[in-house]
């Protein structure tokens, strides 16, 4: 099971070394969106995997 709290910043110290530079500028607010509803949300898994999803959409991979 992920622990969904500590994701959020795990994520944003690691995903530098694995995206281009230039996914950065859409990654970064969708990190804060999801960050800021995980803790009103009803289930925090589905959260989750909507702002993975939606990285996925924009990200650049190296």
């Amino acid at each position: 099971e992920i622990d969904t709290s500590s994701f959020y910043t795990t994520f944003y110290k690691e995903i530098d070394s694995h995206i281009k530079d230039v996914s950065l500028l859409d990654i970064i607010p969708i990190l804060g969106q999801y960050n800021y509803q995980h803790c009103s949300c009803v289930d925090s898994e589905v959260n989750l995997v909507a702002c993975v999803t939606e990285i996925m959409k924009v990200a650049q991979w190296k």
